[in-house]
């Protein structure tokens, strides 16, 4: 992400680290908490909100994601977890604050799915399964997680099928299907 990274050491603990310009434009991307100074900050591992709303250790996680002011983490099990801002719903949480969450929340995917991948746009985020469905939430002003005239979705919405990888831009999605074929959706001001 800009000004910050996220890692994961052997065995799937994560771990946040950058700089923050100012406190007060903080967004929550590193998922440490409150824990922030502004400046440099060293390494400080990631933990989630347990079900109770307190917060406690997070599982193993297989991967990591890190966006411009919001992220996201895949345990070992294929749940996802996000932190950062909240803006147009991105973190498919589906509350309507478009605050920021400073701490990994679950989010709820149909049962019995596993996510493989995460792609973070600027205003949302697309979440590939395993069984090669697509789902997405946030900002869909410029059509950019294929929804048609849909401004926002908050909740993990179904997009596609049969997708084998997925990728994202700042206001624009990319999709290759499991039969090879790539398509677009969202902005194309410069031709992206």
């Amino acid at each position: 992400g800009p000004q910050y990274t996220l890692h994961l050491d052997l065995d799937g603990n994560a771990f946040a680290s950058g700089y923050v310009e100012a406190l007060s434009a903080y967004q929550g991307q590193f998922g440490v908490g409150d824990s922030v100074t502004q400046g440099s900050n060293k390494n400080r591992q990631v933990n989630i909100v347990v079900r109770n709303g307190g917060i406690g250790k997070a599982p193993p996680f297989k991967r990591v994601y890190a966006g411009s002011d919001h992220s996201a983490f895949i345990d070992k099990n294929g749940q996802v977890y996000m932190t950062g801002s909240n803006s147009n719903g991105k973190l498919c949480l589906g509350d309507d604050n478009d605050g920021m969450k400073k701490i990994p929340h679950l989010v709820k995917l149909p049962p019995v799915r596993e996510a493989f991948s995460v792609a973070l746009g600027l205003d949302f985020t697309l979440i590939l399964l395993n069984n090669g469905e697509v789902y997405a939430c946030g900002s869909n002003r410029l059509g950019q997680i294929g929804l048609g005239d849909t401004p926002s979705v908050r909740e993990p919405t179904l997009i596609g099928k049969r997708i084998k990888a997925v990728s994202a831009g700042g206001e624009f999605s990319l999709f290759l299907t499991q039969a090879g074929r790539a398509y677009s959706s969202g902005s194309n001001f410069y031709k992206q």
